[in-house]
């Protein structure tokens, strides 16, 4: 875990500026963050020098991964900006339905109009090939009753607002929660918790200005869409929440709740399984911002590869070896 998170955190292996207690957390170590540290330095996996506290043969272990990510990621920068100027400078091609003769020459309407007096003289031309006077406007109600019908239904009011949407518009209506809505109460709720532990961080401000409504639809989705249907599961997660030292920092709105569900879950029954002192152990409160551990559980690149993984532990593994032979 500790070499995962320098991979992206800590690239030139230097830990100087990491505290204790952030590193405790990204290991996930439940004790003395203090001793964790003593403990890693015994175990000769960082060091301190003159220059300051630093992974040991980091270069080694994680340089070429790091020298890869850097490689691929600009071998994908030049392939979009190939594929950019490729479709900018290339000239759109009109599509031929299947079927069709190709390289067939078309004739403009003043062509078309020449032919036809060379060949007939305007009088002999049948009246209904002459131009056609404007259609009745209530021929194509009478005829088409599909078309009515549409236009009808489209001005038929919202089943939620009983307003007739205007003509043209597809703007989605907002789902408004009322008091007294489940939806909306649980929302309240974690809000009451959230702000109770942001006053002691003293992070109020960041969620001073939180819409209620959009809090009250993340935990619709969480149960509508992600089938989290166990209400007692959810009340019980936000009463954990507080005690976490780590993801009480982390989790300051709904959608965020919805998205760490999950690992919220799990922290919370390994925390009442270990005693339920809070994810962190006794590092105490960090005046600065904290470190992420992996980023964004969205995005499809977050951490190394396998290989990039299996390269990391097979250069750990070689370190080990060496360490062995030299003593």
């Amino acid at each position: 875990m500790f070499w995962w998170w320098a991979v992206d955190w800590a690239p030139d292996g230097d830990i100087s500026e990491i505290e204790a207690a952030d590193i405790a957390d990204v290991m996930h170590f439940k004790g003395d963050p203090e001793e964790l540290i003593s403990a890693l330095n015994e175990a000769g996996y960082i060091e301190e020098t003159e220059a300051g506290r630093g992974i040991v043969n980091w270069m080694e272990i994680g340089g070429k991964i790091i020298q890869n990510k850097e490689k691929d990621a600009a071998r994908k920068a030049e392939k979009r900006e190939e594929e950019k100027k490729a479709k900018s400078s290339s000239t759109p091609v009109p599509k031929k339905s299947k079927g069709s003769p190709t390289d067939i020459p078309t004739k403009s309407d003043a062509e078309i109009e020449k032919e036809i007096k060379n060949k007939k003289d305007i009088k002999d031309i049948p009246p209904d090939q002459e131009k056609e006077p404007n259609p009745d406007p209530n021929q194509d109600q009478d005829q088409n009753p599909k078309s009515q019908q549409t236009a009808n239904s489209s001005a038929s009011p919202d089943s939620q607002t009983g307003e007739k949407p205007e003509k043209g518009s597809r703007k989605k209506v907002k789902r408004v929660y009322e008091e007294g809505d489940t939806f909306l109460k649980m929302a309240n709720y974690l809000k009451e918790k959230i702000d109770g532990f942001a006053e002691a961080e003293g992070v109020l401000h960041l969620t001073k200005r939180s819409n209620m409504q959009t809090w009250a639809d993340d935990f619709r989705l969480l149960v509508e869409v992600d089938g989290q249907e166990d209400k007692n599961l959810i009340r019980d997660v936000m009463d954990w929440l507080p005690k976490s030292v780590f993801w009480r920092k982390n989790v300051l709105s709904g959608s965020k709740f919805r998205e760490k569900f999950g690992t919220l879950v799990l922290e919370m029954r390994s925390d009442k399984a270990k005693g339920g002192k809070g994810s962190g152990g006794g590092g105490g409160k960090s005046g600065k911002t904290p470190i992420p551990i992996v980023q964004s559980d969205t995005n499809p690149d977050s951490g190394p590869s396998d290989e990039e993984f299996e390269a990391l532990m097979r250069a750990a593994e070689a370190n080990q070896a060496a360490k062995a032979g030299e003593r």
